[in-house]
Formats: structure tokens, C-alpha cells, sequence
């Protein structure tokens, strides 16, 4: 191919992602997890390893593929993320759960991840140094209310999944066909990075996640994810009754389920009131009317 006849990056992402479809084409498996973690500085905190042994062993039991990837040192979050992604297509794994490596959770929030269809699905979990603040924000309706009701979707043990403005990127898990039709969507939106990969000089990467500054607002890796996912007519989720901890100097513990219902507080207000009530009132015992004999 003469310089004149090159591909632009666009349509050389394009031809590269059509001949890994057209190889990948009537091979993959069912159901085959991905477990994916970005370690800046090649560490994770031992909550989120124990974890991971745990839901390892679940996983084994229950009979579910999985392949684990782990991306150390690379200090540009979203270059990394997109790494994991690029990673994750070229693999046979069919579904991506992308968790930080300063997460705590149980065998059971990966377990309730695998039992969800819808193509984008993530956790809240508790903001650090933030009481009562979880990470993420749901999507109002057209009144601006929260949640959407409307798009709650009824869960097996009466919680529900509920539509979301802004997943946060430390409990993600993705499908592999929404991934997809992301870069059909934004078929320009993808770079070359020589560094991001030094095995794979020439790869073409999707830019899923991309710090960006947009209408003079800026985004983070992960608003921008979920900016043009919505721009592309996805609808996002979250599975609210997931208990997180979420670690720096100490964990920080929460469920978004339990902070939509009333909280602790309000419910021993509601109790004290309710024994105040039951204090003012006096019982008074009625005697039945003594029966004549004669009568």
C-alpha cells in the first residue's frame, strides 16, 4: 500500500474491529466473565483482593467461566480503562466487570451483576471522606423527580434497577454487543497511543472513556462514557442493593438500596412519637353487666 492508499485511523479502527468480529464470528462461549482492575501504582487494598478470592471461589462453584486482567502503572485513568476495554474485545469474553482496586464487596454483587440482561449495569457506593454521599446519579423523569419510576425494573428480592444519569466507572459491568455498537456510534472517536501498549504499537483504541472538556463543562472518564451512551439512546442502571466499601485511609460502608428508604434517624423519630402517643392514652377495662339469676 503506497502512503497515498493508507487508511486514516478512523477507517483503520473500522477494518480492524470488522476482521476481529468476522474472526470472532461463531466462537464465543454463553457466558464468560471478564474481571478488570487499573492499579496505578501496582496495588490494591487487601478488602478488594479478598474479595476477589472470594468471588473467584463462587464463580468456580457455580460453574462460570471467567479471565481475570489487571493493568499496573499506568497513570492516565482513561488510557487505562480504554486499554482494558480494547483488551476485553480482542478476548472471548462475552461480559466486563470493571471494579477499582480500592473496592470491598461480596461473591453476591458480582453474582447479582451476571443475573442482569441489560447491556450497561453498575453499583453507588459510598463517596470517600463523604457521609451519606454515594458515587453516581440517578436519572429524573421528565418532572425531575428521582427516581424515574417509570424505568424501574422489579428485582427478585423486591428492590429494583433504576435508570441512571451517571454510573461511576468502579463497579461497572458491560456487554460485550453495547461496547460495540459504542464504536459503530462514534466510529471517529478512537487515537493511537504507542505507549498505552507497547506490544500493540499500532492499535487503534475507542476512546469509551475520555476526560473532555464539553459545552464548557468538564467530564470525567466516566461522565463522558455515560454522556454518549445516553446520546446513543442506552439506557443506564443501576442495582441499588449492593453493599460497598469503599477504601482510602479507612472503608466508608454503605447500601444505596437502604439510603433511598427512610433513614435511621427519621425512623426513631417516628418510634419515640409513636410511644409519646401510646403513653398519653388510658386503657380502661369494661366490666360485662352481672346477669339477673331470675331472669
Amino acid at each position: 500500500m503506497t502512503e497515498a492508499q493508507k487508511l486514516s485511523v478512523p477507517e483503520q479502527g473500522k477494518a480492524d474491529r470488522q476482521a476481529r468480529r468476522d474472526a470472532q464470528a461463531g466462537t464465543l462461549p454463553k457466558l464468560k466473565l471478564m474481571i478488570a482492575t487499573p492499579c496505578y501504582m501496582s496495588q490494591m487494598f487487601a478488602p478488594y483482593a479478598e474479595s476477589v478470592m472470594a468471588t473467584l471461589g463462587m464463580l468456580k462453584d457455580i460453574g462460570v467461566e471467567y479471565q481475570m486482567q489487571y493493568l499496573n502503572g499506568d497513570s492516565y485513568i482513561d488510557r487505562a480503562k480504554n486499554t482494558i476495554v480494547a483488551n476485553f474485545l480482542e478476548s472471548d469474553c462475552t461480559d466486563l466487570l470493571m471494579i477499582d482496586s480500592d473496592m470491598q464487596f461480596s461473591p453476591d454483587a458480582v453474582g447479582r451483576m451476571l443475573r442482569h440482561t441489560q447491556g450497561i449495569v453498575g453499583g453507588f457506593f459510598p463517596m470517600k471522606n463523604a457521609w451519606a454521599q454515594f458515587c453516581g446519579h440517578l436519572l429524573p423523569d421528565e418532572n425531575g423527580m428521582q427516581p424515574d419510576v417509570s424505568k424501574a425494573i422489579e428485582l427478585w428480592d423486591g428492590s429494583c434497577l433504576l435508570a441512571a444519569h451517571l454510573l461511576p466507572g468502579g463497579f461497572l459491568r458491560l456487554k460485550r454487543d453495547v461496547l460495540e455498537r459504542f464504536a459503530d456510534q462514534y466510529p471517529t472517536v478512537v487515537y493511537l497511543d504507542p505507549c498505552a501498549d507497547p506490544a500493540k504499537p499500532e492499535r487503534v483504541y475507542t476512546a469509551f472513556f475520555e476526560c473532555m472538556i464539553h459545552e464548557h463543562l468538564r467530564y470525567g472518564e466516566d461522565a463522558t462514557f455515560c454522556r454518549r451512551m445516553r446520546e446513543m439512546g442506552e439506557t443506564l442502571y443501576v442495582d441499588p442493593n449492593i453493599s460497598f466499601g469503599h477504601y482510602g485511609v479507612k472503608g466508608f460502608h454503605g447500601n444505596y438500596h437502604e439510603h433511598l428508604l427512610k433513614p435511621a434517624e427519621e425512623l426513631e423519630v417516628i418510634a419515640a412519637e409513636r410511644a409519646k402517643a401510646a403513653e398519653s392514652v388510658t386503657a380502661v377495662r369494661v366490666e360485662p353487666e352481672a346477669q339477673d339469676a331470675s331472669a
